[in-house]
């Protein structure tokens, strides 16, 4: 029969991509608080309206998008969404690093909280988007509701990586070298 042999190479990789994945969501988490914290200038929104107003029948004002980001900042819904990346992003960037030098808590604590952060990531990105419905066109709102789906998918990939190493039998033997599997004598 094959011998199960330790594997140190893949959790050293999951590790890394874990914490590269980790400074992507870390710099989206920035990005979002200062979407928080400050307002967009007036040029900025009037390149924004006119690129979505051209894909869509109805037009968008700025003062409708004005009152779209006012109510977003009231609900705190940006922050709320940094919130969970940093969260997200600093536990991948912890557990990474565990996971590079083959602890097993990497992998629980990355899981625990990529997991606990996309929820986060989930409600809030859902929230705009049901802020957008109320005054912004159609094109702005396939926009809210398409970041919905794509941090769901991103988080949820991040999610399943950093869970991989322990569902993953050579990955644990290697970072947990006592333990060793036993097989089932079929002579005996």
């Amino acid at each position: 029969m094959f011998e199960v042999r330790p594997d140190t190479k893949g959790p050293k990789n999951i590790g890394t991509f874990m914490m590269i994945g980790g400074l992507v969501l870390l710099a989206y988490a920035f990005a979002n608080f200062t979407y928080h914290s400050s307002d967009l200038s007036d040029n900025d929104v009037e390149i924004l309206l006119k690129n979505s107003n051209r894909q869509s029948d109805e037009n968008t004002t700025v003062e409708d998008y004005r009152d779209f980001e006012q109510s977003s900042q009231d609900e705190s819904s940006f922050l709320f969404k940094a919130i969970g990346l940093g969260l997200a992003g600093l536990s991948s960037i912890i557990g990474g690093s565990m996971l590079r030098s083959l602890n097993p808590m990497g992998s629980k604590i990355a899981g625990v909280g990529v997991g606990l952060g996309a929820c986060i990531v989930f409600i809030t990105s859902y929230d705009i988007y049901n802020q957008s419905k109320d005054g912004l066109n159609q094109s702005l709102q396939l926009t809210y509701l398409t970041t919905v789906y794509l941090w769901s998918t991103f988080l949820g990939l991040c999610f399943a990586m950093s869970v991989l190493p322990i569902l993953n039998v050579r990955a644990r033997l290697a970072m947990n070298p006592e333990v060793r599997l036993v097989g089932h004598d079929e002579e005996s």
